[in-house]
């Protein structure tokens, strides 16, 4: 890789270092309807904290099933 992309990689992580934490405090007071609460205009707001953070968390686990799937069907 070139010395832009290392650059670029690091940068990318210390950006997203503490993005868990950020919206950990974000979301911590939110009541359970606030947390589910949806509108339909604007369209970025039919999607609730709640399944906003879902997805968020369902990331990761994609990745690592992308990564990792022909192993683990391999092994039943």
């Amino acid at each position: 890789m070139s010395e832009n992309v290392h650059e670029e990689i690091e940068h990318l992580c210390q950006g997203l270092s503490g993005a868990a934490d950020r919206v950990a405090e974000e979301v911590a007071d939110f009541s359970g309807e606030q947390m589910t609460f949806t509108r339909d205009e604007p369209v970025w707001a039919r999607w609730s904290a709640e399944v906003q953070l879902r997805h968020m968390a369902c990331v990761p686990c994609r990745w690592l099933h992308g990564l990792f799937r022909e192993g683990l069907e391999g092994q039943g």
